[in-house]
């Protein structure tokens, strides 16, 4: 470290003109930074998972890319509702960032007449069968032979009997509005038709039509990042510029909307409540130092820190995500910590010596090892995250791992050059034989350690009566996470999702892809009962809110077309050609609904099951009951099946992130306290360092338990945070007591001048950050409220281990082993 500090020293401006250009040059990438809250890179690699719901993609479109504008009335099928309605779906259907839209006004809907009802003369293609108009109509003629032959008990009259039933067909094809204006007649005709449409309730419509629901499926070329996020906001600002009449409210809602307000939240507390607590940084710092240089130029390098990592990021395209978003506060925090001791320890050298640049050539060599095992031990902490299952925690540790180092850098290199640039706040004062300072804030330290050391024992049993109780939190906590949990209850997005839970099916689908070796197989009305018999089964459990197959959109169609009642009891179909003859009615549609659900070689289907916003423990316990129901049924159809959607990656996900994060948390653990005792060559010291570490992690939990805080995948982060700020603490607290110790001075008085000389900067450090990320309360996304809040709890836990206990343990062990790190 000598040739290190030479070179800082000597070189001081190359050097700082060398960080301005690289910090400078990381700026410029800044506006490159995207955002991408959604969680499918939860799971992007866990179990080939990407490689499954690309064939699923590819198979039935991405069924998570849907917005839904819910339109609120008394009657929403009324008039006024439905012009709206119609406008907006016009509209949407006109952007270029949609692929189709859905609602009462431009979907067809069968049975829908807005003329008088047709009669035996409008269906000329079949009153003569033998000419008809072109193929395509010749294919329904023969498709409706076959499904009259079916069941020819349905059928008295023959086709004629089809005929009475649903008119020449043609009205079922194409929307019932055909104008951009909903008319009286139109809006009757759609009042009258869904009352014999079970599968538009809960979709387009409610139940007690309060609600009306306009579904626009976003291109999948948008992809989960910007695009869809600038989409999402386009749609936003039209619903703005266009309000709806009195009478009539709009809500947003769906999973993009839902991810847009996660992004949007996001970045607001980036630009807004970050740049806050700063400013409270600062004042906290300047009422510690006194000395402006190094109060700005403390928040300077970690503000170089987190604008060269965030652009890099941007350079080599990594997104933000709902992980990575904490990642400039972690940078803060370290280094903050990091810097405080640099800037203290370099105070404390001028008053050895008035020599600036030497003062900062000692101060950098006393402490670049400390500095270097603290980041060291730090990036080896998020590095270890490399092996978790998850694709987010792996990007996440990696790049946090490369930022602590880069802080690293940065505060070796820009802090000791530039403060060499101003005055000391002790030039002038007559230096003595002891350059330790003498505040109060030193005085009281000294006193708190003297008692310490002095009832040694008594603290230890203390500290242990209070650890126990709160290490009983860890089977007490709550392992969950819901949509809504995200949000205050009063935020408009949670009401929405609530409408939509309450009123429509739920925006949280559970997608089940099924696939057979043999084309055709499952179109075979075994495989399509046996699909409808695990939905009636899983429409009966508590959280399922509906189901949906194949089956649903042919039944639908047999029925009107045989004449069954819309209450009538479902029964099997009973053959392959009654199936194959329905859908080839269905194929006359412009876009088939039942391509959703079944491909055309009939290999894969799909069962879409859409779940409640029930917490993520209650949607993993639901999940694994539907996959031991389709094992049990599926078995005999020698058929795959695979999981995905929404619902099953925010409850799964979820659950591996926390999974992950604690099985990488205790491996970074193992790994930091054996680099410590390498290091520091000493094994009582790795040894030693494990309690005070340990402390602030089960402090953390018991406060989680107390306050109801779930454990998930934003809170989790916080204790990789508690353990980095803790073992800095405790490498700081080791390095100076070694170095005391090295002075030839006993265990006592080595602890407490070693509490005098590294006390303030342990304190302050702790202190400002837990008054600056107080800051985070005030915000309006509830998992940075509760980051900011754990964070508050884990550091001010870390303080009390560092200075109370670890000094306690360290008076009842030997001398330390007096070698140099």
């Amino acid at each position: 470290m000598d040739a290190l500090a030479a070179v800082v020293t000597a070189r001081r401006r190359t050097v700082l003109l060398v960080v301005a250009m690289f910090v400078t040059f990381a700026a410029i990438q800044l506006p490159r930074l995207q955002t991408d809250s959604s969680p499918e890179n939860l799971l992007i690699s866990y179990g080939g998972y990407a490689d499954r719901a690309r064939v699923f993609r590819e198979s039935f479109g991405d069924t998570d890319s849907v917005v839904a504008i819910l339109v609120e009335a008394e009657d929403a099928t009324q008039l006024e509702p439905l012009r709206y309605v119609h406008r907006l779906s016009k509209h949407l259907a006109s952007q270029d960032y949609t692929v189709r839209v859905e609602s009462l006004t431009v979907t067809p809907l069968p049975g829908a007449r807005v003329e008088a009802e047709a009669t035996l003369d409008d269906l000329e293609g079949l009153d003569d069968l033998e000419q008809p108009e072109d193929g395509a109509d010749a294919r329904a003629e023969a498709a409706l032979q076959v499904l009259v032959a079916a069941e020819p008990e349905r059928f008295p009259m023959g086709l004629y009997s089809v005929a009475e039933r649903v008119g020449d067909g043609e009205a079922d094809t194409r929307a019932v509005v055909q104008g951009d204006e909903v008319t009286e007649d139109e809006a009757a005709a759609i009042r009258a038709a869904i009352e014999d449409l079970p599968l538009v309730d809960g979709r387009l419509v409610s139940r007690d039509r309060t609600l009306a629901s306009v579904v626009a499926f976003l291109d999948p070329a948008l992809g989960t990042g910007q695009h869809r996020l600038e989409a999402v906001h386009r749609i936003d600002a039209w619903l703005a510029a266009n309000p709806p009449p009195a009478g009539i409210t709009v809500h947003p809602a769906g999973i993009p909307h839902l991810r847009a307000k996660i992004s949007d939240a996001m970045i607001e507390d980036q630009t807004i409540l970050v740049p806050l607590s700063l400013l409270v940084c600062i004042a906290l710092l300047y009422a510690s130092f006194r000395w402006w240089p190094g109060t700005l130029l403390t928040l300077a390098t970690v503000g170089a820190s987190v604008v060269s990592v965030l652009g890099m990021m941007a350079l080599l395209g990594e997104p933000l995500t709902i992980l990575m978003n904490t990642l400039p506060t972690l940078l803060i925090i370290m280094g903050i910590s990091e810097a405080v001791h640099v800037v203290a320890r370099y105070v404390e050298e001028t008053r050895r010596s008035p020599d600036r640049v030497a003062a900062a050539r000692r101060a950098i060599r006393q402490l670049a090892v400390a500095c270097f095992l603290t980041s060291f031990t730090t990036s080896v902490g998020f590095a270890s995250l490399l092996v978790a299952q998850t694709e987010m925690l792996r990007r996440f540790g990696l790049v946090a791992s490369l930022g602590v180092m880069v802080s690293y850098a940065i505060l070796v290199t820009f802090v000791p050059a530039a403060l060499t640039f101003f005055p000391t706040p002790t030039e002038g004062q007559v230096k003595g034989d002891d350059p330790l300072p003498r505040g109060k804030l030193e005085g009281l330290l000294v006193r708190i350690t003297a008692f310490v050391v002095r009832h040694a024992k008594a603290v230890l049993v203390v500290a242990v009566l209070i650890t126990i109780p709160c290490a009983w939190a860890y089977s007490a906590i709550q392992v969950d996470t819901s949509l809504r949990d995200t949000f205050d209850p009063s935020d408009p997005i949670v009401r929405a999702t609530q409408l939509v839970d309450e009123r429509l099916d739920g925006i949280r689908p559970l997608e089940v892809m099924i696939e057979a070796h043999e084309e055709g197989a499952l179109r075979d009305p075994r495989a399509l009962e046996t699909f409808d018999r695990i939905a009636r089964w899983a429409a009966t459990q508590d959280g399922v809110l509906r189901t949906t197959t194949p089956g649903d959109f042919l039944w639908e169609t047999w029925r009107r077309i045989a004449g069954i009642e819309r209450d009538d009891a479902r029964t099997p179909f009973r053959s392959s050609e009654q199936v194959d003859a329905l859908l080839a009615l269905l194929d006359r549609l412009e876009r088939s609904p039942v391509d959703a659900y079944l491909t055309d070689d009939g290999r894969r289907a799909r069962i879409e099951i859409r779940l409640g916003d029930i917490g993520a423990q209650r949607s993993i316990r639901l999940i694994r009951a539907i996959e031991q129901k389709l094992q049990e049924e599926l078995a005999p159809l020698h058929v795959t099946y695979s999981t995905f959607g929404e619902a099953y990656i925010g409850s799964h996900g979820a659950d591996a992130v926390v999974q992950d994060m604690f099985g990488s948390l205790s491996l970074s653990a193992l790994v930091i306290f054996a680099t410590i005792a390498l290091l520091f060559r000493s094994v009582k010291l790795g040894l030693l360092a494990i309690p005070p570490n340990v402390i602030p992690q089960i402090a953390t939990v018991a406060w989680m338990v107390v306050r109801g805080i779930p454990l998930n995948a934003s809170t989790a982060i916080v204790f990789s945070v508690a353990i980095g700020v803790s073992v800095d603490l405790t490498i700081h607290a080791f390095a100076r007591l070694v170095e005391e110790e090295e002075r030839g001075l006993w265990r006592r008085a080595a602890l407490v001048r070693a509490a005098r000389g590294t006390g303030r900067a342990i304190v302050v450090s702790c202190a400002t950050l837990v008054m600056g990320f107080g800051v985070l309360l005030l915000s309006g996304f509830v998992p940075v409220r509760q980051f900011g809040e754990l964070i508050a709890v884990a550091l001010s836990t870390s303080l009390v281990a560092t200075l109370i206990f670890q000094p306690a343990l360290m008076m009842l062990v030997g001398r330390l082993r007096r070698a140099k790190a």
